[in-house]
């Protein structure tokens, strides 16, 4: 894990997704989201270690409000056009921290062979996906329709308090994940319980509500 090594990176606690993306039996990818709300990816196809490279997709963190920590894998479903990287944010760490405004998200990673740089931005300026590359699906997901042409994802802002805490699996189309967020006690000054927990399933594609 020496390669996976870069100034920008935070802590990587969850487990790394591994990827074969030609099916040829081998590891092609690794993707590892870190605590300073970032989402990398190294390229492991060449058997030449010296030639993997490693890229910033994503930059999802900050300060204050968007102090967001990835602590669980990501989910990467593999398509004809792009290859779809989901992961939610929370600190598990601090169940009561309530300042951080976490969310869910599907990044679109349109590199679909075994090389490729970084996913937004444009062709001639590549950059990491932010929050401008992405379509907000909060209070309108596409039901049953595709993202907007110029997006690259999309994200689902949780409520005040609200974290995932379990990673996230996609079956037929639908991610599942879940949530919990801290409840006060009966007296209202302390969080005094487990709080609410919350399973969320959508299209991972546009984050429609689920048919199945």
């Amino acid at each position: 894990l020496k390669y996976i090594d870069h100034p920008d990176m935070g802590a990587i606690p969850g487990d790394l997704t591994f990827l074969d993306r030609d099916t040829d039996g081998k590891s092609d990818r690794i993707y590892a989201p870190d605590t300073k709300g970032n989402i990398w990816r190294v390229d492991i196809h060449d058997a030449d270690m010296s030639k993997w490279t490693l890229h910033k997709i994503a930059s999802l963190g900050g300060t204050g409000a968007d102090a967001r920590k990835f602590l669980s894998k990501v989910d990467v479903v593999l398509g004809k056009t792009y290859d779809a990287v989901l992961v939610g944010s929370g600190d598990r760490e601090h169940p009561f921290e309530t300042g951080v405004v976490d969310r869910f998200y599907m990044i679109q990673d349109r590199f679909t062979g075994l090389t490729g740089g970084l996913i937004c931005g444009t062709e001639a300026s590549p950059a990491a996906c932010t929050h401008a590359h992405l379509t907000d699906v909060t209070s309108n997901a596409y039901q049953g329709a595709s993202l907007p042409a110029n997006t690259h994802g999309w994200y689902l802002t949780l409520r005040g308090g609200e974290k995932v805490v379990t990673n996230p699996i996609t079956v037929f189309g639908t991610v599942i994940f879940g949530t919990n967020r801290p409840t006060p006690s009966n007296d209202g000054t302390s969080c005094g319980n487990l709080g609410e927990a919350r399973l969320y399933q959508v299209d991972f594609r546009n984050a429609g509500a689920s048919r199945s």
